[in-house]
This record gives structure tokens, sequence and C-alpha cells, in this order.
């Protein structure tokens, strides 16, 4: 019997330690969880190639385009090299200021292949009237005003090609004599309408449309150069702005 108190002891004794070895243990870490693939980032699309300019400028053009219309551009402001102003001034992309780089169509093409254009200017070109009076307004915003915009030719894809002719010795649309010829193309009826005997004396190349009208557009009616009709009129008829004793009131508000 001496013997069985120390055993109960060291039962009792086991029996209370044992919530404590409970405590004490640390749970067993649970399995990570495999992380989620990282969806694939898509290439980006190759960004398209810079267009390039011909090798030799100019002189790479009039290899093929040297005949009289094309170096007529010589004979006017934009072929002038001493206006740095000028496509052919020092350091200006010449040919290629305006018609865009031809790095492409001055290449050698295959049998059957198409040679790449650059943008040409007329009525009938392939490139939209949007690129190509584009290009002229890069030079020409500042003095065609921001009226041009709003204004009728614009709205009506008319492209700056169609009345100006930038290689011609004489632009014709920027002479008294000429003008109406190269408007006319559009404006049929008023043709017609100064032939009459009693007309301003367009055909006589004393008058030019733009006189009276403001092409580049303008917020006045019918692209008048002044606020209303009479206002315009009076540029040149002054001694009938008046005052008058007898004003007869519906010329005095329109004198047409």
């Amino acid at each position: 019997m001496k013997h069985s108190i120390p055993l109960v002891c060291r039962l009792l004794a086991l029996v209370a330690l044992s919530p404590a070895f409970a405590i004490g243990q640390e749970a067993a870490p649970a399995a990570a969880k495999p992380e989620a693939a990282a969806p694939a980032v898509a290439a980006a699309p190759a960004a398209p190639a810079a267009p390039t300019y011909s090798k030799k400028g100019a002189d790479t053009c009039f290899t093929c385009h040297d005949d009289e219309v094309t170096l007529a551009v010589f004979h006017g402001k934009h072929g002038n090299p001493n206006d740095p102003r000028s496509p052919f001034g020092k350091g200006q992309l010449q040919c290629e200021a305006c018609h865009g780089p031809a790095g492409d169509h001055t290449k050698r093409v295959k049998k059957g292949e198409t040679r790449p254009s650059v943008i040409r200017y007329s009525r009938d070109s392939a490139a939209p009237v949007s690129v190509q009076n584009g290009m002229c307004l890069k030079c020409h915003e500042q003095s065609t005003g921001s009226a041009w915009h709003s204004g009728p030719h614009a709205s009506n894809d008319v492209s700056c090609a169609s009345c100006h002719d930038s290689h011609a010795r004489k632009d014709a649309v920027l002479s008294t004599r000429t003008q109406a010829d190269v408007c006319y193309t559009c404006h049929v009826a008023e043709r017609g309408q100064f032939q009459k005997m009693y007309a301003h004396p367009v055909r006589q190349g004393q008058l030019a449309c733009s006189d009276c009208h403001v092409p580049h557009g303008t917020t006045a009616d019918k692209q008048l150069v002044k606020a209303t009709l009479n206002q315009t009129c009076y540029e040149c008829h002054a001694d009938k702005r008046g005052p008058f004793l007898w004003e007869h009131a519906p010329v005095a508000e329109d004198c047409s």
C-alpha cells in the first residue's frame, strides 16, 4: 500500500496538467492555397512605321515630274528659295512640305504592285478634302481666319485647290481679271447675271467677286465683306449713303 499513494499522486498530477498541454499546443498551419495564375498580358500592337521622306528631296521628284506645269512652282511664292517660309526655303521640305512624305512613293516597286501615292491636290484627288486643306492650313490658317471652318465653302467640302493653283506662275483666283472665271466653275448662274446690260463690270475685269464677298467665310449674310448689303455697296457708292431729305425707307434698309 505504501507504493499506491505515490502512484495516485502521479495520476492526479498528470490529469491536472493535461489542460495546460492542450492550451500550449499550436494549431498546425493550414496548407497554403495555390495562388491564382496572373492573367496573360496581351502584347501591344506594333506601332505603324513612321513615314519616310525621299533621299534627295525635290531632286528625287524632278527625275519624273519635270514638266512645265510642275516646274512653274519656281515662278511663284511657294518655290521661292529666298523666303524662309516657303516650302523651298532653307531647311524646308520642298515638295514634301505640301505633298507629304514621299519615301514610299519614290522607292522601287515590284512588277504588278501599285506605287504608293502622295497627297495630290485637285477636285478628283483620292486624298480627302480634309487632308488636302489640312496641309494648306498648316501655313495659311492665320491668314485664312477662323471663319473658314464655319463658312459655306468648308461646309460643302470645297478644297483649297478647287480655287487656288500653287504651281501656277500667277494664281488666277488672285487676279481681278481672271478671278470670276474660277468662281464660275461652281457659281454658274452668276455668270449669266453678269452678262446683262446693266451689271457690275466683272466681265470687263474691273471688279472681282472678292471685292464684295469673302470666300474664306464671314458671319455676314451672303459672305459679304461688310455686315450688311448697304454697307458693302457704300464701299464704292459712297454718294448713295446719304442722309437724304426724302429717304426711301426700303432702300435705306436694302438697296438691292
